[in-house]
């Protein structure tokens, strides 16, 4: 293989490593692995390549699989569908590349897949527009960091890295057949030609329309999630504007009978009658209208106090000790639909994992300060010290199939389109989890 040609597929494979690496980056200094990496995919195509074809696109799997896995916080099987996704792109575009110059120049000769000068130049060609292609794949289909999206999905990792098994498997069976320099097997060299550029054209559709359609499957997800959140939410919210009207009603009845109540106890004070006195006292301030009435407030903000009061129900419910300190959000360009997502999720999540324990350990803290520059949304909850921590993010414990997760993404695409931050740092001895999200302050 000719020095240009090294130094082609030198930088798609580094191209590739550094997208990865930036999808989901690894803490500490990795990049001298990928230096080590590409060392060994050059010494790789110069003494193996054409010829041990079958054992090229194993080798260059495995050595993009073990750069991906130790420069990325990938796991092993995001890491071996990341390998796989690069050299299949790649050979794919070699494969119907060889066959369009030997249908067009060559007759239908095999000498573009055997002889040196053709290979080499083939493969110039092949890593610049299969770079090329991925880069406008990559802007249409998944632009940004959104290929960490389907990875990061059980179910659509499955489904990917079983396809990209067999596909590979196809694919080396094709190498190793087309530079084999005896080909008098076969009855049609054209026939085979065609097949191979058809199958390979099929076999990278069918990749990226897999991404394509699970992505849009997980946007369906996010926002059946978001719209069941505002759903209950505005149940709740029209909950609490009949229970407030309700409570008025109420509050009228026992203004009509207040000063009946007062005569009542100015007469028995007259008679002396202190213990019947106090009796009613007591009746009056235990009566479900001043109960209504004295409940804690948490904000004058009619949506936010409205979620926070059905949070205080529902641990009152679950015997959760509940404390708030601060006010809701301000200056931070929280949509209504933003501020219920975020607070919902958060919440939520708190409220679940103190279901899990005893009582007398159940509580949950939030505390909101609003800065000049930042507003600081802190939430902290007991919980069982059991972790889903995996490829360097925190994920539901829950099991629901699609939903697995959703909640905490969602709480931080909230965060990072308003250029917050979000932080968890659970404290595995003491059990408490802790969760705080930074949003910067606009205006005054």
């Amino acid at each position: 293989m000719s020095i240009l040609s090294l130094i082609v597929l030198t930088i798609y494979n580094a191209m590739f490593l550094s997208y990865f690496k930036k999808v989901s980056p690894r803490q500490g200094h990795t990049w001298w692995i990928i230096g080590v990496a590409l060392v060994a995919l050059i010494a790789t195509y110069i003494y193996v390549d054409k010829t041990y074809a079958y054992m090229l696109f194993p080798l260059v799997t495995i050595i993009l699989y073990l750069a991906i896995r130790l420069t990325t916080s990938f796991g092993p099987g995001q890491s071996f569908y990341s390998a796989t996704l690069a050299v299949i792109n790649a050979s794919c575009i070699r494969n119907i590349l060889n066959a369009v110059y030997s249908i067009m120049f060559l007759h239908g000769s095999f000498h573009a897949y055997t002889e040196a000068s053709v290979y080499n130049t083939i493969t110039l060609i092949t890593f610049p527009i299969a770079l090329l292609l991925f880069m406008l794949l990559r802007k249409l289909i998944f632009p940004g960091t959104k290929l960490r999206v389907f990875i990061k999905s059980k179910q659509a990792l499955k489904i990917g890295s079983i396809l990209n098994f067999f596909i590979a498997i196809q694919l080396t069976i094709i190498s190793s057949l087309s530079l084999n320099s005896d080909l008098t097997f076969l009855v049609s060299n054209r026939s085979y030609i065609y097949s191979t550029m058809l199958t390979s054209l099929m076999l990278i559709t069918i990749i990226y329309v897999v991404i394509y359609y699970s992505l849009k499957n997980h946007e369906r997800v996010k926002a059946e999630s978001r719209n069941e959140i505002l759903r209950q939410h505005f149940e709740m919210q029209l909950l609490h504007y009949q229970n407030t009207e309700k409570q008025y009603e109420k509050y009228r009845q026992f203004k009509h009978d207040y000063q009946a109540n007062i005569d009542l106890l100015r007469n028995l004070i007259n008679d002396n009658l202190n213990t019947e006195a106090q009796d009613l006292i007591n009746e009056m301030e235990n009566h479900e209208i001043v109960q209504f009435w004295n409940r804690k407030h948490f904000t004058n903000n009619v949506i936010f106090d409205s979620m926070m009061q059905e949070l205080a129900r529902k641990c009152k419910d679950a015997n959760i000790k509940l404390f708030f300190e601060g006010q809701e959000p301000r200056r931070t360009n929280l949509t209504l639909i933003e501020k219920i997502t975020l607070f919902h999720n958060i919440t939520f999540n708190a409220y679940e994992a103190n279901l899990k324990l005893k009582e007398e350990e159940r509580y949950i803290l939030i505390r909101v300060n609003n800065q000049d520059t930042w507003t600081s949304i802190h939430v902290e909850n007991a919980f069982d010290g059991n972790i889903n921590y995996k490829d360097g993010k925190y994920n539901s414990t829950k099991t629901n199939g699609d939903e697995h997760g959703i909640g905490l993404e969602n709480v931080e695409e909230v965060t990072q389109k308003l250029g917050g931050v979000l932080t968890i740092t659970p404290d595995m001895e003491k059990k408490i989890f802790y969760l705080c999200v930074l949003l910067p302050s606009h205006g005054k």
